[in-house]
């Protein structure tokens, strides 16, 4: 009896631990954007607009993270547009088809049924959690090249991309999926190598 209880305060206490790494509900959003500014530079908001129009993903709320890096995420949510979080590095390095091609590939993640599942998930605290593809990328990469009928231009914003570096300061273990590129210092798994991303990019 004592080893039966034993075994089950291990494997509940293993399983609370899961669920409290996890966002709360409704937080994910929360998480993504506390350490953001609300708003964009005009340049990216004017894209943004046109681009949600493209997608038909809604109105867009963008942020903006004080990094270097170029990195966009999205995350989507119930009932209005989704939110969009882009690096500093993204809004001043990118020409304006690199950006738009940018904020296609995010905004096509977050109409995407798929990513969308994996959101709704990740932001419940119940959920153990559905298995994330990383392969999907590649799936999304196509889709918003589609979007901007320019392939060449979003391969270009992937490889200043790889150049410039995609890190985003702060702790985001528990959200680097909804980034478009890996935002981690250490090299995450949750992301194909973006090097394939651009090749495959340029053979489209």
């Amino acid at each position: 009896g004592g080893v039966v209880s034993a075994v089950a305060v291990v494997v509940l206490g293993s399983f609370g631990a899961m669920v409290a790494l996890r966002p709360r509900p409704d937080q994910l959003v929360d998480r993504l954007s506390r350490h953001a500014d609300q708003g964009a530079s005009p340049r990216v908001m004017n894209l943004a607009s046109s681009v949600a129009t493209m997608t038909g993903s809604g109105e867009v709320e963008l942020h903006t993270i004080d990094a270097e890096s170029i990195n966009i995420a999205s995350v989507p949510r119930n009932g209005s547009g989704p939110i969009v979080v882009i690096t500093r590095g993204a809004s001043e390095q990118l020409g304006v088809v690199e950006m738009e091609g940018l904020v296609a590939a995010a905004l096509v993640r977050a109409t995407s049924r798929t990513f969308t599942d994996h959101c709704r998930d990740l932001s419940r605290l119940w959920s153990i959690g559905t298995a994330y593809e990383p392969d999907s990328l590649f799936v999304d990469d196509a889709a918003a090249a589609r979007v901007t009928r320019f392939p060449p231009a979003l391969a270009d914003a992937y490889a200043m991309a790889a150049s410039t570096g995609t890190v985003v300061p702060g702790e985001w273990s528990a959200t680097a999926t909804v980034w478009l590129f890996d935002p981690s210092s250490s090299g995450g798994t949750v992301h194909p190598d973006l090097h394939d991303r651009i090749t495959i990019l340029r053979e489209s």
